[in-house]
């Protein structure tokens, strides 16, 4: 039996099943080279060999490398590598490379596993070590259609993983067919959102979370991103009936009109880079819980909400009202033009929410379908991480400016040990002391409390030389003052 690049298998009465070898033809008709994120339809485990002997994976000295890393060439196709998740850890993959093509251990592309790999383009094509090989200008790619054999999965698919597997994994199309993940059942010890990578995602590719519970279709020969939680049984059950064969007119499960909730989404010259979801959740709270879904940052333009604990997240499921604080923070994005735009807004009727832009020092009115317009410049203020902020409008303060912005007196210049700081206002109680580096790396943050003078004394002294930012902010108040400094 032979399927063209065009053909499905769709959902099929409980079973039947097709038997025997079956040849499928999978096309690449990606218009540059990066990395991709594949699965396989088949039952049984196949060897790297069944691409290396049908793509250019890498070359060096225009020799095909086969996947096989050398002391000249690095890895170019990757399993994911599975760790516990805490702190730090999470929104962070670990990569671990293919050595050889045999299938044998570790170098197996196993059933309903993803694997990350490198695709250069048809068999023999730029095989060199130029190093603008990346650039769709210097070596523009064709389709490639890559020619696959095997048993093919039918039925429904129980994909499971050991007690004792944890963090990360990367899970294949277990069915020549799209499925509709809304449509798949998980087992409480798998998170209740995944991540998918899209190589057409911006300019370099990058991740998107969504919920389970939202109609997202994976392609054949695609991959989802889970995170396990837990040492319980994980499981995912695949149906026949998550199979979508005709995807042109399929509409998909109907979204919750009632939700409340709001999509921010990034774009450069319609370009499209990243978005971040924010959901209203009574048992959701300021810091990370089970609901969140955290970011994996992009190669480049990456942009999330922040916990006051520092978590980034792509999902935040939290309160939504007059109390809101919800710093937007974008990183990693180069000079230039950018446009935000706000979708799928749903609040209560009593709650105004509102976006802030420190650097403009202008406020808006969260509305749906609304469009902001920014600039990221040389100035290393127009690129901090605290730059943008939405927030409720407290009644408290309705009589005052919702956000004050003072400038700072800094002294000594340039400073060496310590930071002497004078503000014409000062707000009552502690303060957070946020020190960004040129790049809008946060450095430091830490509470301070003023000097009987009325002055702020910083020590720096282990802050390696070069030019900074200081911001000194007071949520309670919404007061934000800041300034620029030299460490000697």
């Amino acid at each position: 039996l032979r399927m063209n690049n065009r053909a499905v298998v769709g959902p099929s009465s409980d079973g039947s099943f097709i038997r025997g070898t079956v040849n499928t033809q999978w096309l690449l008709d990606n218009s540059k080279r990066q990395y991709l994120f594949s699965g396989h339809p088949f039952s049984k485990n196949q060897p790297l060999s069944i691409l290396a002997s049908q793509v250019s994976i890498s070359g060096n000295q225009q020799k095909d490398s086969l996947f096989a890393p050398s002391p000249l060439q690095l890895p170019s196709a990757f399993k994911l590598n599975s760790f516990p998740m805490a702190g730090d850890s999470l929104g962070i993959l670990h990569w671990m490379p293919f050595t050889s093509l045999n299938a044998q251990g570790e170098n197996t592309w196993n059933r309903a596993e993803g694997i990350r790999w490198l695709f250069r383009g048809s068999k023999g094509m730029g095989l060199d070590d130029q190093t603008a090989w990346l650039q769709e200008t210097v070596y523009p790619i064709h389709p490639v259609l890559i020619e696959l054999s095997g048993e093919l999965n039918c039925g429904d698919q129980v994909i499971q993983f050991p007690d004792s597997a944890a963090g990360y994994q990367l899970v294949g199309n277990p069915y020549l067919c799209s499925i509709d993940l809304s449509t798949v059942q998980i087992s409480d010890s798998i998170a209740p959102h995944f991540w998918v990578w899209n190589p057409f995602q911006g300019k370099s590719g990058g991740y998107t979370c969504h919920l389970f519970s939202e109609s997202v279709l994976i392609p054949p020969y695609g991959t989802f991103l889970i995170r396990l939680q837990g040492k319980n049984q994980h499981q995912l059950l695949i149906s026949e009936q998550s199979k979508v064969p005709n995807t042109e007119y399929y509409s998909g499960k109907r979204t919750d009109e009632t939700l409340r909730q709001m999509t921010w989404k990034l774009y450069q010259d319609s370009i499209f880079y990243d978005q971040v979801a924010i959901r209203e959740s009574q048992k959701g709270y300021n810091g990370f819980d089970w609901q969140d879904g955290e970011k994996i940052k992009n190669p480049s333009h990456s942009m999330y909400t922040e916990t006051y604990n520092g978590q980034a997240l792509s999902i935040d499921q939290r309160a939504l009202n007059s109390k809101s604080y919800i710093p937007l923070v974008m990183e990693n994005i180069p000079a230039g033009k950018y446009t935000l735009q706000l979708t799928h807004l749903v609040l209560k009727s009593e709650n105004k929410l509102y976006f802030i832009d420190n650097y403009t020092q202008q406020m808006n009115l969260l509305q749906q379908d609304t469009i902001f317009q920014f600039e990221i410049n040389s100035d290393s203020l127009s690129i901090s991480r605290n730059r943008f902020l939405i927030t409720g409008k407290d009644p408290l303060q309705s009589s005052h400016p919702l956000l004050s912005i003072y400038p700072l007196t800094i002294w000594p210049v340039p400073a060496k040990d310590y930071l002497q700081i004078r503000c014409s206002v000062w707000p009552e109680g502690m303060v957070s002391v946020i020190i960004n580096d040129f790049s809008g790396r946060t450095i430091r943050q830490t509470h301070s409390s003023f000097e009987s003078n009325g002055k702020l004394l910083i020590p720096v002294n282990d802050i390696q030389p070069g030019t900074y930012t200081i911001e000194i902010r007071n949520p309670n108040s919404f007061f934000r003052a800041c300034g620029k400094w030299i460490k000697q």
